[in-house]
């Protein structure tokens, strides 16, 4: 891998993550702020829940490729 292909594979694994965490911070940002009917709360459940997927799982991409880097600087 050259250069360009590490920084275009970084920039693939960084946006997803921070789309992540901005979804999960909105989601428990709406949920204390928001309204006590059931709709609301489930919809920023929802979003939460799915924030925290994502930015888990490429949480744990962006991990293994680091490592994966490592390895190969050896």
């Amino acid at each position: 891998m050259d250069v360009n292909e590490i920084r275009r594979t970084w920039r693939r694994l960084i946006w997803p993550f921070a789309i992540g965490l901005l979804l999960l911070f909105c989601g428990v940002l709406f949920n204390s702020l928001g309204s006590n009917r059931p709709t609301p709360q489930t919809l920023s459940l929802l979003i939460g829940v799915f924030g925290t997927m994502l930015s888990l799982f490429t949480g744990h991409k962006m991990f293994k490729f680091h490592r994966w880097l490592q390895e190969k600087e050896r």
